[in-house]
């Protein structure tokens, strides 16, 4: 989540710097690129640039990191494309990121993350968020497997939206219509919330390793009407 704009890019470049002061370790980093999209749209290929600053310091068992970055788009908003009728052009949005980790012993691992976003464009404003939890065991089975679970919540907009000036009333006597700024509300009808479960071992005397996961998210896309989607993927990767 942290270090990422929340939408699929083609990176042009990027620059990281990273120092560590003892136990905490301060990161600055940039990049550029464009708009990426499996199935294009007419965003695909517009411009952006990131940059984001972050510290994080370890705490005995524990780990804690906070950042904040800067996302500017020129012609998309968070990877998507709005109508010259509701504002169009670009937009820019700061994020706060906050992640924690827990090294809660004999393999097991805990960790949080939390994103909250502020959005200004053109015809308006919201906000966004993200959170994710997930618990990891390393040796469950044997020494070389590991066994994880991940619940999250997806970037979803929780509140804002965008003002249009809209035909409000009409006057039958004078044949008049009379306009006024309307506010609509972005936030989406659902919230996706996703559930992973994952298992991995080393085969093949650790040449290989064979995994799989199952997973299942509710309301697809934050579309409360969306049917839940449900699978299961199985990696097999060998060494050589």
């Amino acid at each position: 989540m942290s270090g990422e704009p929340g939408f699929s890019a083609s990176r042009d470049g990027s620059v990281a710097v990273r120092h560590q002061f003892g136990k905490t370790g301060v990161t600055v980093s940039g990049e550029s690129g464009n708009v990426w999209q499996e199935v294009q749209t007419s965003a695909t290929g517009s411009p952006y640039r990131w940059t984001s600053l972050s510290v994080d310091r370890g705490f005995g068992s524990n780990w804690l990191s906070a950042g904040i970055s800067r996302l500017d788009e020129k012609q998309s908003l968070l990877g998507g494309r709005m109508g010259a009728a509701l504002g169009g052009g670009g937009s820019s949005t700061t994020f706060l990121d906050i992640e924690a980790r827990r090294n809660l012993g004999d393999g097991w691992s805990a960790g949080v993350t939390a994103r909250r976003g502020w959005t200004d464009f053109a015809a308006g404003k919201f906000q966004t968020g993200a959170y994710g939890f997930d618990l990891a065991k390393l040796g469950l089975f044997g020494k070389d497997d590991q066994l994880g679970l991940r619940i999250s919540q997806p970037l979803r907009i929780e509140h804002g939206g965008f003002a249009a000036l809209l035909p409000t009333s009409y006057d039958y006597a004078t044949g008049l219509a009379t306009d006024s700024i309307t506010r609509m509300s972005l936030s989406p009808s659902g919230r996706e919330i996703d559930t992973e479960l994952s298992y991995g071992s080393s085969v093949l005397d650790g040449n290989a390793w064979l995994g799989g996961n199952l997973f299942y998210r509710r309301d697809p896309g934050h579309v409360a009407s969306a049917k839940d989607d449900v699978g299961a993927a199985v990696r097999f990767r060998l060494g050589f």
